[in-house]
């Protein structure tokens, strides 16, 4: 098959790239922005932004299938995806799970957060959830597509909990510093999806094909998050690092400091999230136990950073709020210009945290 991956750089892409170049039959085309070589022999890495139209009238018109993970803007979306529909014989959208309202237990028919959410502030943003949404709604109206749908997806390149990115958590651990979570976030119950368990979904939906309008990529298996705190803790633990937790009462200030993430804290992570896979397993043929236990897939995650750890940026803000909150000190030295000064104005200003935020956030 001739294949093109857009947007394949990242921890769904890369592991889906390995999947589908185990089948020398494949011919595997990855978008980069970046020049980049493949150890592969039948993948080859197409250099461009997949953003722009003009890249994407320039690639191939006879693909048989296209696997698109980009995030494209409200105002750029229809157009990219119309370029690509008709460059290949199957078009295959990556959305995400996070698209579904408050249900007990999410199916495919699930009903969306964009048909059923009443907070008008929040219908009125494009934020990643229901600017999915509205991709899917008109999506579903093209023959060749199938919207694939994964939830939180974890690898070495990306670990979570809750809201927080191992930019955080973990960055702060490594530094002997505390991360501050509300018992409301930590008791949630969440799915998190080994990366190379998508990415296997993935291959086996394209080698085989489906007829399904939209299919969830997730693990059956759930776990509350404070289950992930203790296995990322003990994991630590082993290695000397020492992963502390304080607990806050509220997350309204989480929710300032964490501006950009305040959606997904309100409509999603605070969310009991258990899913009905039993679509995914009978269009792949996949049974549940081939999927990776979170624990075993986590610690494995943290096996292979742990040597070579690659920290992505650190948010001065969001660690001044922290040390504010739990009194520690010593950050200051890793970060300069600007952002040192945010870091220090928010860990060391006697005003209203909220108050400071809010200065902080329209100088920005």
């Amino acid at each position: 098959m001739k294949i093109l991956i857009t947007g394949g750089t990242g921890v769904i892409g890369v592991a889906l790239t390995s999947a589908l170049a185990k089948d020398a039959n494949n011919e595997i085309f990855v978008s980069s922005r970046k020049k980049r070589t493949s150890s592969f022999e039948n993948v080859a890495y197409l250099q461009g932004n997949a953003h722009d139209t003009a890249f994407l009238n320039s690639l191939d018109h006879d693909y048989d299938a296209v696997v698109d993970l980009m995030n494209y803007t409200e105002a750029e979306a229809k157009t990219c995806i119309d370029i690509l529909t008709k460059k290949t014989k199957k078009y295959y959208f990556i959305s995400s799970c996070r698209v579904f309202g408050d249900s007990q237990t999410i199916t495919e028919d699930s009903p969306m957060l964009l048909d059923v959410t009443e907070d008008e502030a929040y219908r009125n943003t494009n934020d990643y959830a229901l600017a999915k949404a509205r991709e899917e709604r008109w999506l579903k109206q093209i023959p060749n597509v199938t919207i694939l749908r994964p939830y939180i997806t974890y690898g070495p390149e990306r670990l979570q909990l809750s809201i927080y990115e191992k930019e955080l958590w973990l960055w702060r651990a490594m530094k002997g510093h505390t991360t501050v979570m509300t018992g409301e976030m930590l008791n949630a119950t969440t799915t998190i999806t080994y990366s190379i368990d998508v990415a296997e979904a993935i291959t086996k939906l394209v080698m085989h094909g489906t007829d399904e309008a939209a299919v969830n990529l997730t693990t059956a298996e759930s776990i509350k998050w404070k289950d992930v705190y203790h296995i990322y803790r003990d994991f630590l633990s082993a290695k000397h690092i020492d992963f502390k937790l304080k607990r806050i009462d509220s997350d309204l200030l989480i929710q300032k400091a964490f501006r950009s993430n305040k959606w997904q804290l309100l409509y999603d992570r605070k969310y009991d999230r258990v899913f009905d896979n039993s679509l995914l397993l009978r269009e792949t043929g996949m049974k549940d136990d081939a999927f990776t236990k979170a624990e075993d897939g986590l610690k494995k995650s943290l096996d292979s950073l742990i040597g070579d750890i690659k920290f992505k940026k650190i948010n001065p803000i969001t660690n001044g709020y922290m040390d504010r909150i739990t009194r520690e000190k010593g950050l200051s030295r890793y970060f300069s210009g600007v952002s040192k000064l945010k870091y220090v104005l928010v860990r060391y200003c006697p005003l209203p945290l909220s108050f400071v935020l809010s200065l902080i956030q329209r100088g920005s």
